[in-house]
């Protein structure tokens, strides 16, 4: 709880800070954290409007889908991107010694330090999309479905999570992994946004069994909008999205570890 208590301090003085000393950056990454989605939503509209469904996916069902991915990565990229993007440098530099000093684990230390508030932007636009597309396909608001959203969402993140901290991980064998980072977090994410029955048998393998970006949103989504189409129970495939979360970022920080132990210090 003192964790959770110093991250919050963090994060006001920082947001504070950028708005006092750097609004117009702030400004900018409102802007550019705003557009992005309401582009893609609109570019699936315009495809929607010519062809009326994608795969049997109509538009509203197509947003949700979209939308549960990106809030998921929202929320997940807050705290993990800038962390696992600086720490190739931080490697190769030699700056992680001083986080090897720190009283706190270095991951801790790692997260504690950083704060997207560019991702923070997104995250409203994420719920909106995911809140709209709720109510336009009439989906019933209960308590348990919404505990059941809440843990789809966070199990999302703690997915995409898992594969930036492994990517990030990386740096500990590798020099240079922006590439390999780039293709996991960014590529293979982007997919996600259209139904996987789009695709081939071996990019949804991939997707499901290799990097299972599928199970943010088209598993889950599809358990709930088409649960005559579904092999497994639909409560079965809402609870598999938190479950593999956990295994996965469990499975990163134990990866993350690892490759501490092969860091060589600078010795400066």
């Amino acid at each position: 709880m003192h964790g959770i208590r110093l991250y919050t301090r963090f994060i006001i003085v920082y947001l504070k800070t950028k708005i006092e000393y750097d609004h117009f950056f702030v400004v900018m990454d409102f802007v550019l954290n705003t557009i992005s989605p309401i582009m893609n939503v609109a570019l699936l509209w315009l495809m929607l409007h010519r062809f009326n469904n994608i795969a049997g996916w109509s538009f509203d069902q197509l947003l949700f889908l979209y939308s549960l991915s990106h809030l998921a990565y929202m929320i997940c990229a807050m705290f993990i991107w800038n962390p696992t993007r600086e720490l190739q440098e931080l490697v190769r530099t030699g700056g992680f010694d001083s986080y090897l000093t720190r009283p706190i684990h270095p991951i801790t230390y790692l997260i504690m330090r950083q704060f997207s508030h560019g991702h923070f932007f997104g995250l409203f636009i994420s719920f909106c999309m995911l809140f709209y597309s709720v109510r336009q396909l009439d989906l019933p608001v209960t308590v348990w479905s919404v505990l059941s959203l809440i843990s789809l969402v966070i199990g999302g993140a703690l997915i995409y999570g898992a594969f930036m901290l492994a990517c990030g991980s990386l740096s500990f064998w590798f020099i240079k992994t922006e590439s390999i980072y780039n293709l996991v977090v960014y590529d293979l994410r982007s997919i996600t946004q259209y139904p996987l029955s789009l695709y081939s048998k071996a990019i949804k393998a991939i997707l499901l069994f290799v990097v299972p970006y599928g199970f943010v949103n088209y598993i889950p989504a599809k358990g709930v909008l088409f649960p005559e189409k579904t092999v497994w129970p639909a409560e079965l495939q809402l609870l598999m999205t938190p479950l593999l979360g956990v295994v996965l970022f469990s499975a990163a920080l134990l990866f993350f570890k690892f490759g501490m132990r092969r860091y060589q210090s600078t010795g400066s």
